[in-house]
């Protein structure tokens, strides 16, 4: 499995799942996800410094699954990531995967010190995967979304670069222009090496 950047010739399959109920029940938008106003929020995204959207690809290049890094802040070195994975692969293990590579990519190419994750309470597998992965229960925000009618909880997940320790990913998974946002980061955070 790799990682790359988000590419405009993904985003109707990425909008297919969005409007998915498996996937928008436990992420933070309401469909109908039209790909006009995808394609519209893909081209106000590229040149924002603040997130990274991208593809997850299986062995085949066919794409699993979307995630991302976002609320980038690179003076405090965080950000917070969120995944989704095709709703025909649930239940598979891809989840722990690409949610490695995605964090692996966050300490070790961006740098950053911490990476957090909001889950719903009713998302058992999602949270599993944090626990997984040496997240941290940070808290539990009580009421603070709407699912089918009901107010229900949600998990703060963090975890720390020094608390992470999964083997280090092969770069080679990863295919994101990293000397883009080595400049990005080091324009907005210039003692980045120094970390």
């Amino acid at each position: 499995m790799k990682i790359r950047r988000i590419e405009e010739r993904d985003l109707p399959t990425r909008v297919k799942w969005m409007n998915n109920p498996t996937i928008y029940a436990n992420m933070g938008f309401t469909p109908p996800i039209t790909l006009d106003n995808t394609i519209q929020w893909y081209n106000r995204n590229l040149t924002r410094d603040d997130r990274i959207d991208v593809t997850y690809l299986d062995d085949d290049n066919e794409i699993i699954g979307f995630g991302g890094i976002t609320q980038i802040d690179w003076r405090l070195r965080r950000g917070e990531t969120y995944t989704f994975i095709s709703p025909d692969r649930h239940h598979q293990g891809i989840g722990t995967h690409v949610n490695q590579l995605l964090i692996d990519y966050a300490f070790n190419v961006l740098q950053l010190n911490k990476i957090s994750s909001h889950v719903d309470k009713p998302n058992i597998a999602s949270r599993r995967v944090r626990e997984k992965l040496g997240f941290k229960l940070e808290g539990i925000i009580r009421d603070e979304k709407l699912l089918n009618g009901e107010l229900i909880d949600r998990y703060y997940y963090g975890l720390l670069r020094r608390e992470y320790t999964p083997p280090r990913l092969d770069l080679s998974e990863i295919d994101i222009d990293t000397d883009t946002i080595k400049v990005v980061r080091d324009n907005l955070y210039p003692h980045s090496e120094e970390v």
